[in-house]
């Protein structure tokens, strides 16, 4: 698979993280996950964890299973995405890592389409 993600309608190094945020319709990279998963924005709409989101694990169960002892898969991808401390390139290189170490590809571009 491959996600894409459109850096201007990234929602990302905020405090005020969701899946989807409506008010400027911006994602996080679990967001545009989701959204490539076949869910829709409003279902993702106001939520921080794929966990609260309908059928959203069951689409993407690799996201529950734990990365060290103590987070999950999707804690890392969260905590990649959140971070006020990590450069933009920093930040899209261990989001692209963690995806890719569960079989997805990650493109980022400004907007637009990809090549």
């Amino acid at each position: 698979m491959k996600l894409i993600i459109d850096r201007s309608r990234w929602l990302r190094g905020e405090s005020e993280s969701y899946l989807f945020r409506p008010r400027d319709n911006k994602m996080c990279c679990l967001g545009f996950y989701g959204k490539a998963c076949g869910l829709s924005e409003e279902q993702m709409s106001h939520q921080a964890f794929p966990s609260e989101v309908e059928g959203y694990m069951t689409k993407a169960p690799w996201l529950a299973k734990g990365a060290d002892e103590l987070r999950s898969v999707s804690d890392f991808l969260m905590l990649a995405n959140d971070s006020k401390s990590l450069s933009e390139s920093d930040r899209e290189k261990k989001i692209a890592d963690i995806f890719a170490q569960h079989g997805v590809e990650v493109e980022f571009i400004d907007g637009g389409f990809p090549e």
